[in-house]
């Protein structure tokens, strides 16, 4: 199977951004759904060579991880694919492998679980966080929420986006919830 598969699947003539939300087994996934009542925990991109899964993951920041890093604890996973002109592309994908390296904002957790604005830190991002402003970057805004604010958005929140309507290209459901 080609590396961009996935990709070319929507829009075959313009480049691609694809985007997952998940939602996995394991302690952190339902503190992550209880506390912000979502049926997702995790979201992330395809990197530009659609090798990897690039997001913000607790305790090791934004990095790579394989395809099927999270295959045998997922419940719940939905795909999309954005088309966006090459320009898009490529600031979407320099700002992607940029943030490579970047820690876990745990504070700004927190602060979006006790609804404290100040306790978000500037120079860390959490995955949904990450995502927002991957999309951004691209000049797509999927919410109504100012770019130093992205920290606010939970994985739900983002998913909701009505950017993603008619965008899905893979649904896997295992959990009763769908």
């Amino acid at each position: 199977m080609p590396a961009n598969w996935l990709q070319s699947r929507c829009c075959p003539n313009m480049q691609n951004l694809v985007i997952r939300f998940i939602n996995s087994k394991g302690l952190i996934s339902r503190l992550i759904t209880g506390e912000t009542f979502s049926l997702m925990d995790h979201c992330e991109g395809l990197s530009r060579d659609g090798q990897s899964w690039i997001g913000a993951h607790a305790w090791t920041g934004i990095e790579a991880r394989p395809l099927d890093w999270a295959d045998k604890d997922l419940l719940w996973e939905r795909r999309y694919s954005i088309p966006v002109t090459d320009a898009q592309y490529k600031l979407a994908m320099a700002y992607m492998e940029a943030s490579i390296g970047v820690k876990y904002d745990y504070r700004g957790i927190l602060g979006m679980v006790l609804r404290q604005r100040k306790m978000y830190s500037t120079d860390r991002m959490d995955c949904s966080q990450f995502m927002c402003n991957w999309l951004m970057a691209a000049g797509l805004f999927p919410l109504n929420v100012l770019p130093m604010a992205t920290w606010m958005v939970s994985p739900e929140m983002l998913h909701l986006s009505s950017l993603f309507i008619g965008k899905c290209v893979y649904r896997f459901v295992q959990s009763k919830y769908s």
